[in-house]
C-alpha cells in the first residue's frame, strides 16, 4: 500500500509558566508516511524510507531534539536508535509552521516494524515526547499497525 499513512494527532497540555505574559500551549501534530523503498543488492539488506512531518499549532516555538526508535526485523532482532533525527541539526519550529524530514531505515529482512517517539524542547526548557504507534515495514512499503492513532506523553 504505497499511499498508506498514519493519521495525525496532537498534544494539548496547557501549562502556565510563572512570569509568562501568556500561558504556554503546546499543540504538535506528527504524521509519518512512506518515502520509497530500495530493493536489496547482493545481500545488502532492505531499505525503507519514512517521511516525518511536525506541525506546531501551539503558541510557543519548539525545538526537535531527537528520537527514540525501535526497529525490529522479521526474526525479532531489535535495534534501538537514540539521538538526533537529523545529525548536526536541532530545528526550531515556530508557531504556525511545520518541519519535515526523511529517514532511511535498513533491515536485514524484507519485513519488520518501527515504533518510538520524537523528543522536543519547549521555549522555557520543558521536554515533550511525541510517540507514534508501530509501523509495519513490508515488501510493498510501510503500513500502520492495528492501532489507528498516535499518542503523546509528557516526560
Amino acid at each position: 500500500m504505497p499511499n498508506a499513512r498514519l493519521p495525525e494527532t496532537g498534544t494539548k497540555p496547557k501549562k502556565t509558566v510563572i512570569g509568562a505574559v501568556e500561558p504556554v500551549e503546546i499543540d504538535l501534530r506528527v504524521s509519518v508516511k512512506p518515502a520509497g523503498r530500495r530493493r536489496p543488492q547482493d545481500g545488502q539488506g532492505h531499505s525503507f524510507g519514512c517521511r516525518f512531518r511536525v506541525e506546531n499549532r501551539g503558541n510557543q516555538p519548539v525545538r526537535l531534539m531527537g528520537r527514540r526508535w525501535r526497529l525490529c526485523d522479521a526474526f525479532h532482532h531489535l535495534t534501538e536508535l537514540h539521538g538526533p533525527c537529523i545529525p548536526g541539526q536541532q530545528p526550531k519550529i515556530q508557531p504556525g509552521s511545520s518541519y519535515s524530514f526523511q529517514v532511511t531505515l535498513g533491515l536485514a529482512t524484507e519485513w519488520g516494524s518501527l515504533s518510538g517517539a520524537l523528543n522536543f524542547e519547549g521555549s522555557v526548557g520543558e521536554v515533550y515526547e511525541i510517540a507514534f504507534d508501530e509501523l509495519l515495514l513490508t515488501p510493498r512499503g510501510m503500513v500502520t499497525s492495528d492501532r489507528d492513532h498516535l499518542s503523546q506523553s509528557s516526560l
